[in-house]
């Protein structure tokens, strides 16, 4: 998808060259998309539905932020795994192979206390 170019008249989003989108478009995604990490950072038992949401939004062309997405998986497995919590570490890595981009990346080390 490509970036829309747009500003502020009295009040309102005013684009500056017209645009043809179908009914439902989300013009916030990078705000949603970091939303849904967010909440599968503080709650890991939401990764189904972000999943979910994630692979429906690419498929219909929106771009995923696979560095984004990768630090938080790494994140969700460095900090849960110690703690052995295996589902949590589990479903995150179910999401990084379910993900459509080979590029990402997902690398941590844990080190056993």
């Amino acid at each position: 998808m490509t970036a829309l170019k747009a500003h502020v008249e009295s009040g309102r989003v005013v684009l500056d060259e017209p645009m043809d989108l179908p009914d439902g478009t989300v013009l916030n995604w990078p705000t949603l998309q970091a939303l849904l990490l967010q909440s599968v950072a503080v709650e890991p038992g939401t990764t189904r539905e972000v999943l979910s949401e994630l692979l429906a939004y690419g498929a219909v062309g929106y771009s995923l932020d696979v560095d984004r997405i990768a630090a938080t998986l790494a994140n969700i497995v460095v900090r849960h795994a110690p703690l052995d919590h295996g589902s949590e570490v589990a479903w995150a890595l179910w999401m990084h192979i379910q993900l459509p981009s080979r590029s990402m990346n997902m690398s941590c080390s844990l080190r056993r206390v």
